[in-house]
């Protein structure tokens, strides 16, 4: 009795090779679309982080530069007489500057911390902010034997802090000793320590806390996924409290315009001589993502210096233009 023959049919050699072989191009086509999808969605994240970063920095330093000096009713100006008290400039304070550019030398005079020191960028641009923050009116006249400011309201003013006292003529810059809020009064009374008014100040001068603050590229001592380190936009003040205010920021050169025979001239930091005259300040800053959105790395310049990077970061400049309110 004969056995029947079986009809099971397999792949050749040559089939089983082609079927391989279609599906490794298969395989490398969507291994490449996918690649070229994660890239591309890469390069619009690093451009959005970007053009999100310079519309930030255009409102936190526009702003700052725009009403550095302010003092309420008058600004930081020659005409305007100043006292204040023996120490304040070992902090940074300087009379009468809205702003000034600080180089390496001044830079290393300020009582800046260490770990300040050590965060700074040193090849990058710094700048020096000085304003009054929220002002509050007096509650009473206050002359040269009083040893207690008194404010209406409840003054967001914290001992230690410099305070200043204005009324357009003439501002006295002072360290506070003790805060003291009256509610049911509903005013705030300012200690301070071994200052004595010269003039009295009547109950339409204005009381605030001097703001004088550094900006400058910081490093975050963060790295991305491939170990690229992370810069930012830092600011310090008086008090060394320092915020990070925007990643991604490697950069920063500054200029300042000053008017000459009706025009405006723009000159860097080292050729200003007095910083009164300063009417707009000029800011190109490389903004970077944080995201390796190149395929590759990608050469850029700074003052004209060309730098290849080992990274991938997608780089920008972008420039900006502040006036000065007040000061045209």
């Amino acid at each position: 009795m004969m056995m029947p023959q079986s009809s099971a049919n397999g792949f050749s050699l040559v089939e089983l090779v082609v079927s391989m072989g279609i599906g490794v191009v298969i395989s490398m086509v969507v291994l490449d679309v996918f690649v070229n999808t994660k890239q591309a969605l890469l390069m619009q994240q690093g451009l959005a982080r970007i053009q999100e970063n310079a519309r930030v920095i255009g409102i936190l330093l526009g702003e700052a530069i725009e009403s550095s000096g302010t003092l309420g009713c008058h600004a930081f100006v020659d005409e305007l007489s100043v006292r204040y008290s023996v120490g304040l400039q070992q902090i940074g304070f300087k009379p009468l500057v809205r702003l000034i550019g600080i180089n390496a030398d001044q830079l290393a005079k300020m009582s800046l911390s260490t770990q300040v020191q050590q965060k700074i960028k040193p090849n990058s641009h710094h700048l020096l902010i000085q304003s009054l923050g929220k002002y509050f009116v007096l509650a009473q006249p206050v002359g040269p034997k009083d040893e207690v400011i008194t404010v209406h309201g409840k003054a967001n003013l914290k001992g230690n802090q410099v305070i200043a006292v204005s009324d357009c003529c003439q501002v006295d810059f002072m360290r506070a000793k003790k805060i003291e809020h009256h509610i049911t009064k509903n005013i705030t009374e300012v200690y301070f320590h071994h200052h004595h008014f010269n003039k009295i100040y009547s109950g339409d001068a204005i009381v605030g806390a001097l703001s004088a603050r550094l900006y400058y590229v910081g490093s975050t001592k963060r790295t991305n996924v491939t170990g690229t380190p992370i810069y930012a936009l830092y600011s310090t003040d008086l008090y060394e409290r320092t915020l990070e205010l925007i990643e991604g920021v490697e950069h920063i050169l500054f200029q300042y315009g000053i008017k000459r025979e009706k025009s405006l001239h723009y000159f860097p930091a080292q050729n200003i001589q007095d910083w009164s005259k300063v009417v707009k300040v000029r800011a190109d800053i490389l903004l970077t993502s944080i995201e390796d959105a190149l395929p590759k790395s990608k050469a850029y310049k700074i003052e004209g210096k060309e730098l290849t990077p080992t990274d991938r970061l997608l780089r920008m400049w972008w420039h900006f233009e502040w006036e000065i309110k007040g000061n045209a």
